[in-house]
C-alpha cells in the first residue's frame, strides 16, 4: 500500500535536520514543534501533572520555536477569577427571611441573629481579603511578564550589538551566546555528507 504524505511541517522538521536550509523549512519547523510540544504540555495537565501546565513551563517551552506575536495571543495569561460564596449569598437572604420573623432572635446554643450575622461578615471579610489579594498577584505577575519582556529584548539586542561591532565570525560574538557563521557552514556541511552516506 502507498504510504501516507506526511505533514509538510514535519518534512519541514526532517528538512532542518538534515542541513536543508530555507525560511519556508525553517517556519515549518517552528510550528510543528510548537504544536507536539504544546500537546505534550496539555496532555501532561489532562493525567493529572498539574505542574508542566503552568505559565512559566509553557512559556520555556513554547516561546523559543513560535512567533513572539502568536505566542502573546495565545499564551498570555488571563486575569484571575475573583471568588465568589454561594453559601454567602443564600446565608444573606436567609438572614433577611429570620430577621423578618424578629430582628433580635435568640434560639439559644449560638443561634442567633447576632451570631449569624458576625458569621456572615467574616465570611464576606475575608472574600473581599482573598480577592484583594488576586488582584495583586495579577498585577505583579503583569510586572513580571513586562520585565521580561523588557530583558528579553536586551537579550537579543546585546548579541546583535556585538555582532555588529565584530562580526559574526568573530571569537567576541562567540562569547557572547552567539554561532559563528564559519562554525554553521560546518555543521551544514556535516549534515549533507551524512544524509549522502545513506
Amino acid at each position: 500500500m502507498p504510504r501516507n504524505k506526511e505533514p509538510e511541517s514535519a518534512n519541514a522538521v526532517g528538512d532542518e535536520h538534515i542541513g536543508i536550509r530555507g525560511p519556508a523549512n525553517r517556519v515549518g519547523a517552528r510550528r510543528f514543534l510548537a504544536a507536539r510540544i504544546l500537546r505534550g504540555v496539555r496532555g501532561a495537565a489532562r493525567h493529572g501533572r498539574g505542574y508542566l501546565n503552568s505559565q512559566a513551563t509553557i512559556q520555556e517551552r513554547i516561546a523559543p520555536v513560535i512567533h513572539p506575536t502568536i505566542f502573546h495571543l495565545h499564551f498570555t495569561p488571563m486575569p484571575r477569577a475573583k471568588k465568589t460564596s454561594l453559601i454567602l449569598e443564600t446565608a444573606n437572604t436567609r438572614l433577611a427571611g429570620v430577621k423578618s420573623i424578629d430582628a433580635k432572635l435568640d434560639l439559644g446554643n449560638g443561634l442567633s441573629v447576632a451570631e449569624y450575622q458576625a458569621a456572615i461578615d467574616a465570611v464576606r471579610v475575608a472574600l473581599e481579603a482573598y480577592n484583594t489579594v488576586l488582584s495583586l498577584v495579577d498585577e505583579k505577575q503583569n510586572e513580571v511578564i513586562a520585565k521580561e519582556k523588557r530583558l528579553r529584548d536586551l537579550h537579543e539586542r546585546m548579541l546583535m550589538g556585538v555582532a555588529a561591532r565584530h562580526g559574526k565570525d568573530s571569537i567576541e560574538y562567540e562569547k557572547a551566546g552567539g554561532t559563528r557563521k564559519s562554525e554553521r557552514k560546518k555543521k551544514a556541511k556535516a549534515g549533507t555528507r551524512s544524509v549522502t552516506n545513506i
